[in-house]
């Protein structure tokens, strides 16, 4: 059984979203890997490789805010079948959450990226 779960700590170190934290995505047969967030405001922009089967991989991500509360997604990043890997995030000069990865889609090792806006649109 795999999962996504997390946790919020305040600058001296204490739980902010309970003591088991908060269930992002819960345990199920899916295996969820290369999970990476970023820091939006008070809150988290949190992106996983979700892979039901082998080579089936899809990269999701969920926006919650300073308290847990899911603000927007789950998403689909990237909804191509592929091996995923190498999966890096962080915002850009311009404000934007840039997410990239590499898969396996056409063939070959490919390098992709995707923009996320606040509102978990893509590609705007």
């Amino acid at each position: 059984m795999n999962g996504v779960y997390g946790q919020k700590f305040n600058g001296q170190g204490l739980f902010q979203w309970g003591a088991t934290g908060l269930v992002i995505v819960p345990l199920g047969s899916d295996t969820q890997s290369f999970v990476e967030n970023v820091s939006l405001g008070t809150g988290s922009l949190v992106v996983w490789n979700d892979s039901p089967a082998y080579g089936m991989d899809t990269l999701q991500a969920i926006r919650l805010d300073g308290q847990g509360n899911v603000m927007c997604g789950p998403v689909a990043v990237s909804s191509a079948p592929a091996t995923k890997y190498g999966l890096s995030i962080d915002i850009t000069q311009a404000h934007m959450t840039a997410v990239a990865w590499a898969d396996n889609r056409i063939g070959n090792n490919s390098i992709y990226i995707q923009n996320i806006q606040p509102d978990c649109a893509l590609g705007r």
